[in-house]
C-alpha cells in the first residue's frame, strides 16, 4: 500500500512539474514582443497606389523601429545600376553603407528555398554581393523574397502578392532575432517603396536620419569584392543555365509563357559579372 501511495505521489509530482513547465512557456510566450502588428495584407490594393520616389542612394534608406525595439534599415538598391558610373550607386556605397551601420544581420532580396536545395542565390547581383560580404564578415543573412516559376511568371513579378509575401517573409525572420538587434534590409528600389505602407500598418516608429549621405562614406578609396563572390555567381550560372529551365518545363505549362520565360538568358550577364569581379573592377 505505500508503495502505491509512493508512487501515485511520485506520478503527481511529476505531472506538476510538467504543468509549471508548460505555463511558464506560455506565459513567457504571451508576454514575447512581437515585431510588427500581426496585419493580413490580402486582398488589399497597395502598390498601386504608391507613388515611387527618385532613385537616388541618399532616397533609399529609411530606418525604423520595431514593436520589439529591433533597430531596421531597409535601402532600396538597383540591381545591375550599381555598375553604372551614372547612377552614383556603386557596390562600395554599398560596403561603405554595412561598414557603417554594423548590422547584427542583413536581410537579402533572394529565395530561401534556392539557397537550401541549390546552394544559390538566386537574387539580383547586389544580393550576392550582401551574401558574400555577410560570410566573410561572420554577419548571419537571411533570405526574404518570394516568386515562384509558373504561368504567371510574368505578371507576378512585383505585384501585391509578392510584396505582401515579402513582408510576411521579412516579419518571421524578425520574429526568431532578440530585441535591440540592428538589421539591414537589402530589396530593389520598388520593393523598398512598396514596403513602406505595409511597415507603417505593421506599426514600427519610423526613425530620423541626418546623416544618410555619412552612411555612403569611407574612409578609404580601396575596394576588394569579398573572395567568394565570383563564386557564388558561377553558382548562380550553372543554376540559370542547368535547373531553372528544368523547373520551368515542369511548372509552366502554357506554352507561349515557357518560350518566352527560356528565352531569357542570363549566361551572358552573368559571365559579365565574373569578369567585373575578378578585374575588381566597380563599373561595367
Amino acid at each position: 500500500m505505500k508503495k502505491k501511495i509512493l508512487i501515485i505521489g511520485s506520478m503527481l509530482a511529476v505531472v506538476s512539474v510538467l504543468l509549471a513547465i508548460c505555463m511558464s512557456i506560455r506565459l513567457n510566450y504571451g508576454n514575447q514582443k512581437l515585431p510588427s502588428n500581426e496585419v493580413d495584407f490580402t486582398g488589399m490594393v497597395i502598390n498601386d497606389n504608391v507613388v515611387q520616389g527618385s532613385m537616388n542612394k541618399e532616397n533609399l534608406v529609411s530606418k525604423y523601429t520595431t514593436l520589439k525595439e529591433q533597430t531596421v534599415y531597409t535601402v532600396g538598391t538597383l540591381h545591375n545600376g550599381h555598375f553604372n558610373r551614372e547612377q552614383d550607386y556603386s557596390l562600395k556605397d554599398l560596403e561603405s553603407l554595412l561598414n557603417n551601420l554594423n548590422p547584427d544581420y542583413i536581410f537579402i532580396e533572394a529565395r530561401e528555398e534556392s539557397l537550401e536545395e541549390y546552394d544559390v542565390i538566386d537574387g539580383p547581383i547586389e544580393m550576392i554581393y550582401a551574401y558574400s560580404y555577410g560570410l566573410e564578415h561572420d554577419i548571419p543573412v537571411r533570405l526574404i523574397d518570394y516568386w515562384k516559376i509558373d504561368n504567371n511568371i510574368v505578371t507576378n513579378y512585383s505585384d501585391d502578392f509578392r510584396d505582401n509575401q515579402i513582408f510576411y517573409n521579412m516579419n518571421e525572420k524578425l520574429k526568431e532575432i532578440e530585441e535591440d538587434k540592428t538589421i539591414v534590409v537589402l530589396y530593389g528600389a520598388s520593393h523598398y517603396f512598396f514596403q513602406k505602407p505595409r511597415i507603417e500598418l505593421a506599426g514600427w516608429r519610423k526613425g530620423k536620419m541626418d546623416n544618410i549621405r555619412d552612411l555612403f562614406q569611407s574612409n578609404t578609396d580601396e575596394f576588394t569584392y569579398p573572395k567568394n563572390m565570383e563564386a557564388e555567381i558561377g553558382k548562380k550560372l550553372d543554376y540559370a543555365q542547368n535547373i531553372i529551365p528544368e523547373i520551368a518545363r515542369e511548372n509552366i505549362t502554357d506554352q507561349k509563357v515557357l518560350d518566352d520565360f527560356l528565352q531569357d538568358d542570363m549566361k551572358e550577364t552573368l559571365e559579365n559579372y565574373k569578369k567585373i569581379v575578378r578585374e575588381n573592377r566597380l563599373y561595367d
